[in-house]
This record gives C-alpha cells, structure tokens and sequence, in this order.
C-alpha cells in the first residue's frame, strides 16, 4: 500500500498530517485527512471490522465503526456502521 501511494504522489503517516495542517492559525485544514485501519476479521472469516475517520479542522471531524459480511460470491458488504465521535 504504502509503495502505491507513493508512486502516486500521496503522502500518508505523519507526513500527510503535517502536509494538511494549517498550523500558523490554527484554521481548516489544506486538506481532508482520512484514516482507514486495517480490517479484524474473525475466526470464521466471514466478517470484519474497521473503523475509518475523517478530520478537516482540528476541532471538525467524524470516527465511524463499520462491520462487514462476507457474501457467497466472495465479495464484502457492509452490515453496520456506527459514528464513534464527531468534533
């Protein structure tokens, strides 16, 4: 992942933070910054956690926890998703 995003021209880690900061007043930020974990996904393999966040401001965002289902064909699908916070 980390090899595609760079040969693409996208920053991530504490790099992408700081490139999106605004950090002389503190205001929006240049751009959004979205985090997305890596998936926990159960014994049984059929389903799957994550949680993805967004922030454009220091005090302006949103967490969510999504879980997945593993359909027949393979494919994932989202079950649930719930906000775990907003700023």
């Amino acid at each position: 992942m980390r090899s595609l995003l760079e040969e693409k021209g996208l920053s991530f880690g504490e790099k992408a933070t700081e490139n999106a900061m605004d950090v002389e007043n503190h205001g929006p930020y240049k751009a959004v910054i979205v985090s997305i974990s890596m998936p926990v996904i159960s014994k049984s393999v059929r389903k799957a956690t994550l949680r993805s966040h967004w922030q454009v401001a220091p005090i302006a965002g949103e967490g969510t926890e999504v879980v997945m289902t593993r359909r027949s064909d393979g494919r994932w699908s989202c079950e649930s998703s719930r906000t775990t916070f907003v700023s």
